[in-house]
């Protein structure tokens, strides 16, 4: 047997197991117990549930780097309690009703931590929700992740009528380190999400955490796909489509790097991407925001200080971007600068409307299309695809009071019962919400 590629496989209970190494992971047949230890000859492998692996420089091609709670690996399809040969029709299930997932927890918690294996297949028969409670494993805490082969390879299967399909949380609110999510589909009909990441209280804080996992929830009157609940200065690659509600609904994510595609249905008040309760500081890249109502949401003012680079938008039958935030409402950090940001955004073809603004700074440059001009000043740059210093653009008629303050409200004083720098010229000016600042002078040049 090649030591690199070659396998052997055997039937047991109408499942093929592999034997054999797979780039120094090795996969054990069912029903045994204990752990499999690494031999230099794989034929003298003790098959197990799990398997004990050293870590490698070259990384399975599951695995995007090398980790040290990858050494244990706990085979889904290999647990005593599962029984199925993994198909739509015949899909992974175990007694307790969570496809595995629950005594693959269980089993990690045994070994002291690692990885749980989804390997391509259908788990779960989708009608049944649970949750996993970290609390319930004392073992568990900065040493787990979960692992598959693919974001329509190894697909999680749920299903509730009443609420969400799968919740993965800690109730003490313990604080978690170092989580990787990678390479699975959570999938299912649902009243609530599919899938949700972290405890509805926002006890339980995700940090420095690694994940790239897709969610579905075919239910159009569900609240949505996926939720991410303080997950903190981690990265996250998502594909979450969702039939009705939000793709993705995100509480409290911070610092954190997102990619990937979200969609919704195409009924009104569907959203791709809402982002609420101290949403912030995050960077979004390259997102796809296609095939939904309305694209993007952020109906909070703790929730305005995100940058967008490169976004695309197309076929939107509502409205691409939505920003609803009460100006005077609570804000970190809390300064008049602070705003959501678009660069470079591309507006494609079938889009109803591109910005509806009705409060907090949003500033955009580079767009392929301009946007409306009834929206906020920018600083600096375009707006909205006219340039502030083109004071013809704004035709605004000079004022010789000055109105009631709002933050990125514009004004044109007309330099003589108005004169706010004192210089008698009149000027374009903005409001921080305290005071105006001269935008620029438009003394004559005669």
């Amino acid at each position: 047997m090649s030591e690199d590629d070659s396998h052997s496989t055997k039937e047991t209970n109408g499942n093929h197991h592999v034997t054999g190494s797979r780039r120094g992971f090795l996969r054990a047949s069912a029903g045994a117990i204990g752990l499999g230890q690494l031999s230099d000859n794989a034929s003298q492998m003790q098959t197990s549930e799990t398997v004990t692996a050293e870590a490698s420089d070259e990384n399975p091609p599951w695995a995007p780097r090398s980790h040290d709670h990858r050494k244990q690996i706990v085979y889904v399809p290999d647990l005593e309690a599962v029984t199925g040969v993994g198909t739509a029709n015949n899909p992974f299930q175990s007694a307790s009703g969570t496809a595995g997932m629950q005594e693959a927890f269980q089993r990690l918690n045994e070994v002291g931590g690692g990885v749980i294996y989804y390997p391509s297949g259908y788990y779960g028969d989708g009608t049944t929700a649970w949750e996993i409670d970290l609390a319930n494993y004392d073992n568990l805490r900065n040493n787990w992740a979960i692992y598959g082969d693919g974001l329509e390879s190894s697909r999680i299967r749920c299903g509730s009528d009443t609420g969400d399909g799968i919740r993965i949380h800690d109730s003490t609110g313990t604080a978690m380190f170092y989580t990787e999510l990678v390479g699975v589909r959570f999938e299912g009909s649902c009243a609530g999400f599919t899938f949700i990441w972290g405890s509805e209280n926002l006890g339980d804080a995700y940090n420095s955490c690694w994940s790239r996992f897709s969610t579905a929830n075919t239910r159009s009157d569900g609240q949505g796909a996926c939720q991410l609940n303080f997950v903190l200065n981690s990265y996250h690659y998502g594909v979450h489509n969702s039939a009705g509600g939000v793709g993705v609904e995100m509480r409290r994510v911070q610092f954190s790097g997102i990619e990937g595609s979200f969609s919704s249905g195409e009924s009104k008040g569907d959203v791709a991407l809402r982002l609420k309760e101290y949403s912030f500081a995050n960077h979004f890249r390259y997102l796809n925001i296609e095939a939904t109502y309305n694209g993007i949401h952020i109906p909070d003012s703790r929730a305005i200080y995100n940058i967008f680079q490169n976004a695309y938008f197309a076929n939107v039958r509502g409205t691409a971007v939505i920003q609803d935030v009460d100006d005077d409402g609570p804000r970190f950090p809390a300064s008049a600068e602070q705003g959501t940001y678009f660069h470079n955004p591309f507006v494609a073809g079938a889009i109803e409307t591109i910005v509806e603004h009705t409060g907090g700074t949003l500033y955009v440059d580079g767009s392929s299309k301009k946007w409306p001009s009834a929206t906020q000043q920018t600083f600096e740059g375009d707006r909205y695809g006219g340039s502030y210093r083109d004071a013809a653009f704004f035709e605004y008629e000079p004022l010789s009071s000055a109105p009631k303050h709002k933050l990125g409200r514009t004004a044109l004083a007309d330099g003589e019962s108005w004169d706010p720098d004192g210089d008698g010229q009149p000027e374009l000016v903005i409001s921080n919400g305290t005071e105006w600042i001269e935008l620029t002078d438009l003394a004559s040049s005669q």
